[in-house]
């Protein structure tokens, strides 16, 4: 078996479908229980800041979903093994620039103050934010038609 490059920060997908070796059906919205994750899946890795008991601080390189509405739930890389070894780098997209940006800016709460932002500023308009907003949840109750 190749020894698998380090994995970095950054955009990732599958290059093949993997089996969950703990997978929990009664977790319905946590992707990390999922029976199988399908090739193509997008995931993100970063830099997790930890307190150990000590008070000291380390860094820990964690997974989550790049598109989930549950950015908290997260696999820890060095736990993973079985996920890592499928994760290849995403090729960039407008929408991976901007999960990027959010990822090192660690401003994932801030969207609202970049929206307010780009709209005081001029860059954007209400009635683009309506149309996105309005095609965001059309896209989803496609996706998910029971809720």
């Amino acid at each position: 078996m190749t020894e698998q490059p380090a994995l970095k920060p950054g955009p990732y997908v599958l290059d093949a479908p993997v089996k969950n070796p703990k997978p929990d059906r009664r977790q319905r919205y946590d992707w990390r229980a999922a029976p199988e994750w399908p090739k193509g899946k997008e995931l993100t890795v970063f830099l997790e800041l930890h307190r150990g008991s000590e008070g000291q601080t380390f860094k820990r390189l964690a997974i989550r979903e790049t598109w989930g509405r549950w950015t908290f739930q997260v696999l820890y890389a060095d736990e993973a093994e079985y996920l890592t070894r499928h994760l290849v780098p995403a090729v960039p997209t407008p929408d991976l620039t901007v999960r990027e940006l959010l990822d090192k800016h660690h401003a994932h709460d801030d969207t609202f103050a970049v929206l307010v932002r780009l709209l005081r500023d001029g860059v954007i308009d209400a009635d683009q934010i309506d149309q996105a907003l309005t095609a965001i949840n059309a896209e989803y109750d496609q996706e998910h038609p029971n809720g």
